[in-house]
C-alpha cells in the first residue's frame, strides 16, 4: 500500500487522479473511490473534454468503509485509489488486503500534524514507513 499524504489544500486529490489516469493509460484497470466533491471538476480540467481512459472507473456511492473493503476483496482491478476523507479506515487492514493489486490511500493531515509536510506532498511507500513516521 502506498499513501499520498499531505495537508488540506495541498493537491492530494489532483495527484491521486493524475496517478490513476497514468496507470489506466498504461493499460491497468483502476478503481478510484471518490469521496471528494471536487473530483469531477478536477477530472474535467485534466481531461479537457476527452473521455475517461478505458480502464479508469470511479466509485462514488460510498456510504461506509465496508463498501470499499468489499470492492477490494471482490477484485477485478489492478489498482485501487481511495480518496474518501470523511471515512475512517483501518490502514493495517488495508495493508493486509493488498496482494497482486496496488492500493493507494489519500491521507489528509491537519496542518498542526507534521508541519514539515505542509509544503510538499509525500508518497509513503509502505505501511511500516508510515508507522515509523509517527512513532
Amino acid at each position: 500500500m502506498k499513501l499520498i499524504m499531505g495537508h488540506i489544500g495541498s493537491g492530494k486529490t489532483m495527484k491521486a487522479l493524475k496517478l490513476g489516469l497514468k496507470l489506466s493509460e498504461e493499460g491497468k484497470k483502476v478503481l478510484f473511490f471518490d469521496g471528494e466533491s471536487s473530483t469531477k471538476q478536477y477530472l474535467k480540467s485534466l481531461l479537457q473534454d476527452k473521455p475517461l481512459p478505458v480502464g479508469f472507473s470511479i466509485f462514488e456511492k460510498i456510504r461506509e468503509t465496508s463498501d470499499v473493503y468489499e470492492k477490494i476483496k471482490y477484485g477485478g482491478y489492478d489498482a485501487y485509489i481511495i480518496d474518501t476523507p470523511n471515512l475512517y479506515f483501518d490502514l493495517e487492514k488495508l495493508n493486509k488486503m493488498e496482494s497482486v493489486n496496488s492500493i493507494y490511500f489519500v491521507l489528509g493531515l491537519e496542518t498542526n500534524i507534521k508541519p514539515e509536510l505542509n509544503k510538499d506532498m509525500t508518497i509513503i511507500s509502505s505501511y511500516e514507513e508510515l508507522k515509523a513516521l509517527f512513532s
